[in-house]
């Protein structure tokens, strides 16, 4: 058996194992893939049954609909999960069937408890116990899906781990495979092949040395066996050709003689084609360059030894000239059609760098004796220069054509022999033709001519043709229409090769035109002639008119009150007015930086040369020798003999410069002023601004300067604003009050004087308005008259009061007596009737004498904690079940100094109010603390003294108090309640009982949100009390920028000075809006927010929660009227701390360093 298939048995055996082995390889593999992806699948399970519990418990909690669409998304998530486990065992299936009905129970529970919440949250608080057992139900389910999907997981990985084992025992199998495969090659190789291969190793030897008689044994069958018998062939073969190796050496001795003989004659060849001038390429019978001399190598730009034996079509690559596609090969075509190719047109040579030459080609063949075709020999020249010839000819014949076209020349070339012309299409248009003649003749030609001329050009002809020189002519002819026109004909003789004239060309053109406008030249020369001889008679008596005049015009100049000089390119002066001399002196012919400023060279920077350069006119200011300012004129002048000036006008400026200047210091002061001055224009648009009015209104010059001051500062034309237009205009003048916005749409009132004011002849010009802002000063009027109507109304309803009190009694005594006299039932319930209502009466006394004069009681110490006690203790027993009644005490409150009685009825009438605010129940709070009232909140409440204060604030969860009848709830008898339900009088009495105490009240509502009322009753000063003021030490800043946001411009500005004062840096902003503008432009710079709640735009809400997004970490204090931190629940999670209003600097300082401080 041969070697060969020995080995290919043993590899196909091996193969076989091998791909038995593979292929359980790759098949254990793919299992223990899918049992991983499975085990996966298995453990997110598991996971997103924990998820599931938390989210239940989420839900439960919050009870939300977040929560719900997040439990069914990862629910929904697991159901994907289960839907791709593929269980192969089954233990497995049954696990698999366990976490599926785990799942639909879960789902069921779950569904049961979203339907129990969503029933219990519409109208009761979800009981504890529900809480409980829906827990647990949901619990159970998701802690028999963890269980099952975990022992799924353990078991997939057990299956996997034991498949991982049989993959390596497989593994090991082929490896030992392998070795058994080399060790059997080896045998095969070592015990057969290398005995066979050494014996035939040393026969080869023996051969080598000469022996060719020598044989090699054959020992086997096989491959090295056939080798031998070759071996012994090739021996034999040798022997063979060794015996005509004398004959061999002969033949190749001649073969040399002929090659050197070749050679001499291919280098005779060589010489000759590299000494012809065009390029030369020859190549074999397969188009394979064999040659190329010096100029094909330059035109082509490959070398004879880099084109060697390349195909021509690679190194001569020409292509069409105009279609751009490859033009076809002359050796191609050679070698194809066996005969000598012509010269072709149109042909560009692409060059080896892709440059392009236009060239002229040929090829023939290359013959032996025989006739065979041996190559191709191709012959091609640069025909650049000879293209650029007949380009340039071409676009010479086309320029000439088009001369010819435009000028209306017509061209004719004649035969001299049969008169016969060839013409331009323009010639025969010359004649009248509006096409082309057929034929065109001499005789024709005559017949055109009028007979006047027609002698004169026959003899002109004859004489041009017998003496062979040029024919030149005007005449006139009759057009084919009958017009008589003008023409000029040239003609030149032409000669053949013999020397003799065959024939005459030239060219024919209308001149009738010409001939007309010479004619009508010489009328108007003759005219003009005429004229002149009288224009030089007047212009000598004009001339003496024009010295006159221009002594005039000097005068004139001199007169100017402004100077004028004519500067020459030198800087001399040329001419110069009698005020410039005056001003600066005669120049004397030097040069005005001379003269002037006494310099030897011209000025470094000077304005008006400027006007050489930019030939154009220049404005400036100057401030001369003089000292005095000028306001400079330049402009380019050409003098009478052509010659170029600078004419300069400058007119003095110093007096109106000063007035500019005292102006200036007048809008100065002006912008000094506190109040608002404008100026607008008669159709009233603003053209005046000062300081003072853009501090008030808020609008910049820039932004309201030519805008309608109408528009800009009225919501509407009040009747105010249309008499104090029509009274200044006919008065002159008009003072009163007037109603504006400003530019953030905030209303003020100002008192507004206007002033016509008129221009130098009296007409009128422009509106001057001074206004003041008595925003302030009117609250503080209207709070005046309402206090003095209080006041008034007291004073009436005490005199009232004493004579109804007189009335009453004697009706109480006698009611007393009647009841004894008449002891009958009915007498009794009507009796009973009556005195009730007299003890009514006597109440409603009581209460209007309490408001009326304070009801000055009996001041004793005593503490608030024991008033408000006791009236918690009223309300719980008396009040609605449906009202939560709250208090918060603080310890150690100040002592007071009151009546207890009437406090008593202060608190308790401001409890009934809020209890009556709450018909469907709600939240009654009561808290009494201490606070200090300064300088900062003394500015925002009027009412407030500095010192020391006890404040009892009653707050509820109500209706509220509508704003429109905020201010009105302390007058008397005015009452929202239903009639025979109120009186009127509560809150005026227990205002009138507060400010009896010193005090006041604040009062915050908000409707449908519920209302703060705020009791302000000094403390008495007691020696730890001052002790406590003067140690009092507010915490400061350290340059920290805090965001102001307060729309009560008096909160705004003591909030902010009380900042400055104490290190801080303020930002300001009006409205909810512009105060996340603010902190979106300085969102690293800002530290703390104070935030008021209730603002016009955005509202502290909405403010909140816009900053929130841009920065979640934001430090933000809500500011409130509402006193109840329970009322601001909804934003508690976006705010960091809470300040009530009013608040004194102490707290607003400590609440700020509070914030900061909290990490």
């Amino acid at each position: 058996m041969k070697i060969k298939t020995q080995f290919i048995n043993s590899m196909v055996i091996f193969g076989i194992m091998l791909i038995i082995i593979a292929a359980s390889v790759i098949f254990t593999n793919q299992q223990v893939e899918r049992l991983n992806t499975q085990e996966e699948i298995a453990k997110n399970i598991e996971r997103g049954a924990s998820e599931l519990g938390y989210l239940s418990n989420d839900y439960l909690l919050y009870h939300e609909s977040p929560q719900r669409a997040r439990w069914e998304s990862k629910f929904s998530e697991l159901s994907n999960y289960l839907s791709n486990l593929n269980p192969n065992s089954p233990e497995q299936q049954t696990l698999v069937n366990n976490i599926r009905s785990n799942q639909q129970r879960l789902k069921a529970v779950f569904t049961d408890v979203v339907s129990t919440f969503e029933n219990t949250s519409q109208g009761t608080v979800a009981d504890p116990e529900l809480f409980q057992v829906s827990w647990s139900r949901i619990a159970v389910q998701n802690q028999g899906m963890a269980f099952d999907a975990g022992r799924l997981s353990q078991m997939l990985h057990d299956q996997a781990e034991q498949l991982k084992q049989m993959n390596i025992t497989l593994i090991f199998a082929l490896l030992v495979v392998l070795g058994l495969y080399i060790l059997t090659n080896y045998f095969i190789v070592y015990c057969r092949a290398l005995g066979s291969i050494s014996e035939l190793q040393d026969g080869t030897k023996i051969i080598g040395s000469g022996n060719f008689d020598f044989a090699i044994k054959q020992r086997n069958d096989d491959e090295i066996g056939e080798l031998s018998r070759s071996f012994n062939q090739m021996t034999a073969n040798l022997k063979e050709v060794t015996a005509s190796k004398t004959e061999l050496e002969r033949e190749i001795t001649e073969r040399k003689r002929a090659e050197e003989a070749l050679r001499e004659s291919e280098q005779r060849w060589a010489t000759t084609l590299s000494s012809i001038g065009d390029a030369v390429i020859s190549t074999d019978v397969e188009g394979r360059i064999t040659f190329m001399n010096a100029v094909a190598e330059a035109l082509t730009g490959w070398t004879l030894t880099d084109a060697s034996a390349k195909q021509v079509t690679e190194v001569f690559n020409i292509i069409n000239e105009y279609t751009r596609r490859e033009a076809d090969n002359p050796v191609s075509r050679v070698l194809r059609e066996g005969t000598i190719v012509g010269l072709a047109n149109h042909t560009i040579l692409v060059k080896k760098d892709g440059t392009e030459v236009p060239i002229d080609d040929s090829g023939a063949p290359i013959r032996d004796l025989d006739g065979k075709t041996m190559g191709v020999v191709l012959v091609f020249r640069d025909i650049t220069g000879r293209k650029m010839a007949e380009e340039a000819l071409k676009g010479s014949e086309e320029r000439l054509h088009f001369a010819l076209e435009t000028s209306h020349i017509g061209a004719w070339d004649m035969d001299l022999v049969d008169h016969t012309a060839h013409r331009s299409l323009e010639h025969d248009h010359i004649f009248g033709y509006e096409q082309l003649l057929p034929q065109w003749t001499y005789e024709m030609f005559l017949d055109h001519v009028l007979p006047e001329d027609r002698a004169m050009v026959d003899a002109k002809f004859i004489e041009a043709t017998a003496a062979h020189s040029d024919w030149s002519f005007e005449c006139r002819i009759r057009r084919v229409d009958g017009e008589i026109r003008w023409i000029w004909v040239a003609g030149r003789h032409q000669e053949d090769a013999t020397g003799s004239a065959r024939w005459m060309a030239g060219i024919v053109q209308d001149i009738t035109e010409r001939r007309r406008v010479e004619e009508a030249l010489r009328k108007v020369h003759d005219e003009l002639e005429l004229r002149v001889q009288e224009r030089t008679a007047e212009l000598a008596q004009a001339n003496e008119g024009v010295k006159a005049e221009r002594q005039r015009l000097n005068d004139i100049l001199n007169l100017l009150p402004a100077y004028l000089v004519l500067l020459s390119p030198d800087y001399h002066v040329s001419f110069a007015n009698r005020f410039f001399r005056e001003r600066f002196g005669e120049s004397h012919g030097s040069r005005c930086y001379e003269y002037l400023f006494k310099r030897c060279e011209p000025c470094e920077i000077c304005e008006t040369y400027t006007v050489l350069k930019t030939k154009a006119p220049h404005h400036w200011e100057w401030t001369g020798p003089d000292c005095r300012n000028y306001d400079i004129f330049d402009f380019p002048f050409t003098d009478t003999d052509g010659s170029n000036l600078i004419m300069e006008v400058g007119i003095d400026i110093t007096e109106r410069k000063q007035a500019e200047e005292k102006i200036r210091e007048q809008a100065a002061l002006l912008d000094k002023a506190q109040d608002a001055i404008g100026v607008r224009d008669l159709e009233h648009r603003l053209i005046y601004l000062n300081k003072g009015a853009q501090r008030l209104y808020g609008w910049t010059a820039e932004e309201a300067i030519g805008k309608n001051a109408d528009r800009l500062l009225y919501k509407e034309q009040s009747p105010q604003l249309i008499e104090a237009k029509k009274s200044v205009i006919e008065e002159g003048e008009w003072i009163g009050k007037l109603h504006q916005v400003t530019k953030d749409g905030k209303e003020i009132i100002v008192e507004s004087r206007w002033t016509l004011v008129r221009d130098s002849e009296g007409r009128p010009k422009s509106i001057l308005i001074i206004n003041t802002d008595i925003t302030g000063k009117e609250k503080l009027e209207a709070h005046l008259l309402r206090a003095q109507r209080m006041e008034s109304i007291g004073t009436l309803a005490g005199g009232i009061a004493h004579d109804l009190n007189n009335m009453l009694t004697p009706i109480m005594i006698s009611l007393q007596m009647l009841k004894e006299k008449f002891k009958d039932e009915q007498s009794q319930k009507l009796l009973t009737i009556l005195e009730n209502n007299s003890c009514r009466g006597a109440d409603l006394i009581k209460q209007v004498l309490s408001f009326a004069r304070g009801v000055e009681g009996e001041r004793n110490p005593l503490q608030a904690r024991h008033i408000i006690t006791e009236i918690e203790k009223v309300a719980r027993e008396t009040f609605p079940r449906n009202i939560e009644i709250r208090t918060d005490i603080q310890k150690d409150l100040f002592t007071i100094s009151g009546d207890a009685t009437q406090l008593h009825q202060v608190i308790m009438n401001l409890c009934v109010n809020a209890r009556d605010a709450m018909p469907d129940g709600g939240i009654l709070s009561i808290s009494a603390e201490n606070c200090f009232i300064d300088e900062n909140y003394a500015q925002m409440q009027t009412e407030a003294k500095t010192g020391s204060y006890t404040t009892i604030a009653v707050s509820d969860t109500g209706t509220g108090i509508p704003p429109k009848i905020l201010d009105r709830i302390f007058e008397p008898f005015f009452t929202t309640k239903e009639f025979g339900k109120g009186t009127g009088l509560g809150l005026s009495t227990a205002l009138a009982i507060v400010k009896s105490h010193g005090g006041f009240i604040n009062v915050n509502s908000e409707v449908g949100k519920g209302t703060t009322f705020c009791v302000y009753l000094p403390a008495i000063k007691t020696e730890m009390q001052n002790i406590e003021e003067q140690q009092l030490e507010l915490p400061t800043g350290h340059g920290e920028l805090v965001l102001v946001t307060e729309d009560e411009d008096s909160v705004r500005e003591v909030t902010i000075s009380t900042l400055e004062k104490y290190g801080y840096n303020v930002l300001a902003a009006n409205d909810g809006a512009q105060a996340v503008a603010e902190y979106a432009q300085n969102t690293d710079k800002i530290k703390v927010i104070l935030m008021d709640m209730m603002m016009p735009v955005m509202d502290g809400h909405a403010s909140i929660r816009a900053i929130r997004r841009i920065n979640p970490e934001v430090k933000i204090i809500a500011v409130s009227g509402l006193a109840e931190k329970e009322k601001l629940k909804n934003i508690a999670d976006y705010t960091n701390a809470f300040l009530p209003k009013p608040y004194t600097a102490e707290k607003l300082l400590k609440t700020i360093h509070g914030v900061l401080s909290a990490n």
